[in-house]
C-alpha cells in the first residue's frame, strides 16, 4: 500500500515569499506617495502661475492709471484681500468668497516695476557679427560685420550706455512678478515654492510722474 506524500512550505519558503510581498507592496506605496506629491506640487504651481498673471494684470492697471513714475516701485503682500486689492480704489473689485480667500491663503507674492537696464555692448557691430557667425546672417554677412566694427564703435561717438538707458527708460517699464507658498518670508535662492513672471510695458508719450517728495 502507497503512501501519498502532502507537500508543505517550509518555514523559509515561507518568510521568502514575504519578504518579496513585503518589498513589492513598498515599492507600490512609495510610487503612490511620489504621485501623490508630484500631483499636488503641479497643483501649486498652476495656481500660483494663474495668480502671478493676475497680479502682472494689476500691476499693467496701475501703471495705465497712475502713469509711469520715476522712481522703481517694489510692493509684497498676500491674497487675503484679493488680487486687484490695490486697484480697487480705481472701480475694480477683486475680492474672493469666503472659500477662495482661504485656498489662497498660504499664497504671497511681490512684485517690482522698474527701469530697463539697456546693458548694450559698446560694439553694435560686434553684436551683428556674433549673430552672423552663428549662421544667421552667413560667411559674407559676418565677414563684413566684422570689418565694420572697427568703425561703429559707441563709445567713440560719445554715447554710453548710461545715455541710451536715460534717452529709452521713460519709455519701457520692467515688470517682474512673483508668486510663492508657504513660508511668509521668501528666499528665492533657498526656496523652489515659487513662480515668477517678466514682461515689459511700453509708454508711448514717454512721460514720466515725478518722485513724491520725502
Amino acid at each position: 500500500m502507497r503512501r501519498t506524500l502532502k507537500k508543505a512550505f517550509s518555514l523559509l519558503e515561507v518568510m521568502v515569499a514575504l519578504g518579496i510581498l513585503s518589498v513589492a507592496l513598498f515599492v507600490l506605496i512609495d510610487g503612490q506617495a511620489t504621485a501623490v506629491l508630484m500631483t499636488l506640487e503641479a497643483s501649486k504651481i498652476t495656481v500660483a502661475t494663474t495668480l502671478a498673471q493676475e497680479k502682472m494684470s494689476e500691476c499693467v492697471l496701475i501703471l495705465e492709471s497712475e502713469g509711469f513714475q520715476e522712481n522703481d516701485i517694489n510692493k509684497e503682500g498676500d491674497f487675503e484681500d484679493g488680487i486687484f486689492s490695490e486697484f480697487r480704489a480705481g472701480g475694480l473689485d477683486g475680492t474672493f468668497d469666503d472659500a477662495n480667500a482661504e485656498e489662497y491663503e498660504d499664497y504671497h507674492w511681490a512684485y517690482t516695476i522698474r527701469k530697463v537696464d539697456l546693458n548694450l555692448s559698446g560694439d553694435i557691430a560686434s553684436m551683428a557679427a556674433g549673430f552672423a557667425g552663428s549662421g544667421m546672417a552667413g560667411e559674407e554677412a559676418a565677414a563684413a560685420t566684422q570689418e565694420q566694427s572697427q568703425q561703429m564703435d559707441l563709445n567713440d561717438m560719445g554715447i554710453s550706455n548710461d545715455m541710451l538707458t536715460d534717452q529709452i527708460s521713460p519709455f519701457i517699464r520692467e515688470i517682474r512678478v512673483i508668486v510663492w507658498w508657504g513660508d511668509e518670508d521668501f528666499d528665492e535662492e533657498k526656496s523652489d515654492d515659487w513662480v515668477e513672471i517678466v514682461t515689459h510695458v511700453v509708454n508711448p508719450t514717454g512721460q514720466v510722474v515725478p518722485a513724491a517728495p520725502q
